[in-house]
């Protein structure tokens, strides 16, 4: 893993998340997703923190999604669980941009 890179080309578009299905997708920070819900992309960490379900499996509503095991539910604009305030269990998220070639690009997390 190389701490230097700041941005990450996906190679996929908006049109490949056309299913409404997160896109799993590895980085060079780690495992994440890119989520779409009401026309709004985000990129966040595709394993709940709660004994890393497949939050990328659960379904998304509103910039909220919900993991298909225990129904934990997360902002994705921000990570933060929106069920219970837990300042130790929250997303990873990134910033994403679309590049010059139409695909999406995410920035490293902060």
């Amino acid at each position: 893993m190389t701490d230097s890179i700041s941005e990450y080309d996906t190679g996929l578009t908006q049109a490949d998340l056309v299913s409404k299905q997160a896109k799993f997708i590895k980085t060079p920070w780690g495992e994440f997703a890119l989520y779409e819900s009401d026309g709004q992309l985000f990129c966040a960490s595709a394993f709940c923190p709660h004994m890393e379900g497949p939050l990328f499996e659960g379904s998304v509503t509103g910039g909220v999604a919900t993991c298909p095991w225990h129904s934990w539910r997360f902002q994705l604009e921000d990570g933060v669980r929106i069920d219970e305030e837990d300042a130790d269990c929250r997303l990873t998220t990134c910033e994403t941009r679309i590049g010059p070639s139409g695909t999406i690009l995410v920035l490293a997390p902060e």
